[in-house]
Order: C-alpha cells, then sequence, then structure tokens
C-alpha cells in the first residue's frame, strides 16, 4: 500500500505532529491492539461477506 501511495511508512502520524505543533495541540502517542481493529471489522462485515 504504501508503495501504491508513493509515501513512506509512518509519515501520517509525522505529518500530524507537525500540523500539531503549527497550530499549538497537545499531541499524546496511543495506539490500540491490531487485533481489535480486526474484530471490529469482522463483527460488521455481514455473513455473506464473511465467507469470502
Amino acid at each position: 500500500m504504501v508503495d501504491d501511495l508513493d509515501t513512506q511508512v509512518g509519515q501520517e502520524m509525522l505529518q500530524a505532529i507537525e500540523s500539531a505543533q503549527v497550530v499549538g495541540a497537545r499531541t499524546h502517542m496511543i495506539d490500540r491492539d491490531v487485533q481489535v481493529t480486526f474484530r471490529r471489522i469482522w463483527r460488521n462485515l455481514t455473513f455473506g461477506r464473511n465467507l469470502t
């Protein structure tokens, strides 16, 4: 995906930090276990879409 978008891994986070600094906003480094994200995606798919 990074190659398709001609960008670097983490570039969106670095841009967000830079933008926050420009406007004087505080930043917090937080993360979520990727399994939580995958479970939410799976749960929100319909039964038919889960089979494919």
